[in-house]
């Protein structure tokens, strides 16, 4: 096993907390969309804000899992999540979200050329 020198591994942190930070700023908290549904698909969804900006090419990747706190939701269903957008911490407003892509499960299928 390979073991990193320290100067590495702060600056893969330092690195990581800045791509945190570019999704989320200091002082501000993401907006999620938490969504439970009864054939266990997943949903995409995203702001429209988002979906109606012009693409912009960045170099650098950042991932973060998100998982709701609870296994279930109000309705017995797996519960999913979602990251929205990043919102001031006191905000109490309207976010317009639209549905882009879901994925579901499907049984196996054999097809013959």
């Amino acid at each position: 096993m390979r073991v990193l020198p320290k100067d590495q591994i702060e600056q893969m942190k330092e690195e990581y907390i800045t791509g945190l930070e570019k999704i989320c700023p200091k002082g501000m908290v993401l907006a999620m969309l938490e969504y439970e549904t009864e054939d266990d698909m997943q949903l995409n969804f995203y702001s429209k804000e988002y979906l109606d900006e012009r693409p912009v090419h960045k170099s650098s990747a950042s991932m973060m899992f998100l998982k709701s706190d609870r296994e279930l939701g109000s309705n017995g269903f797996k519960s999913r999540v979602c990251m929205i957008k990043p919102v001031e911490k006191d905000f109490d407003g309207i976010i317009d979200i639209e549905l882009l892509s879901c994925f579901m499960k499907r049984p196996e299928e054999i097809i013959t050329v």
